[in-house]
C-alpha cells in the first residue's frame, strides 16, 4: 500500500476526479487505507462484491444447510438487497436473529468474522 500511496500523494483529487480504491473485505486493509489516505479528501471506496458474496455464503451456512435450495436462494436474495442499496437491512437481521439467541456458539463465531466488515461496508454505503 506504500507504493500506491506514494505513486498519488501528489495527485489532485477533487469531487469530480476523487481516487477510487477497490478493496476486498478484510478490515485490516480498510484501516490501513484510512490511515494513510487520511489527507486525501475525495475517496470513493469500493468494496469487492466477489468478497461481499462470499460473507453472505457464510451466513447462509449458519441458517441452512450447505447445497440445498433454501440456502442458494438466501444468497441470491441477500445480494440482490444489498445492489440495491439496503445493506443496513441485512446486517441487522442476522445480528438480530443472534442477540435473541437462535444461534449456537459455532454460528455465533461465523457471524463475527461477517459482521466486521458488514460494519464497513455500512459505513462506506452511507
Amino acid at each position: 500500500m506504500n507504493e500506491f500511496y506514494d505513486d498519488v500523494k501528489h495527485e489532485t483529487f477533487t469531487t469530480d476526479n476523487p481516487l477510487i480504491c477497490v478493496m476486498d473485505g478484510a478490515l485490516c486493509l480498510w484501516n490501513i487505507f484510512d490511515k494513510m489516505f487520511i489527507n486525501i479528501k475525495h475517496i470513493v471506496r469500493i468494496l469487492d462484491i466477489i468478497h461481499v458474496l462470499e460473507y453472505i455464503w457464510l451466513i447462509a451456512h449458519v441458517k441452512f444447510k450447505e447445497g440445498n435450495d433454501e440456502c442458494k436462494n438466501y444468497v441470491y436474495e441477500k445480494l440482490l438487497m444489498i445492489l440495491q442499496g439496503k445493506v443496513a437491512s441485512y446486517i441487522m437481521e442476522p445480528q438480530k436473529e443472534m442477540l435473541e439467541g437462535k444461534w449456537n456458539e459455532t454460528q455465533k463465531e461465523k457471524f463475527k468474522k461477517v459482521h466486521c466488515t458488514g460494519q464497513k461496508i455500512m459505513y462506506y454505503s452511507e
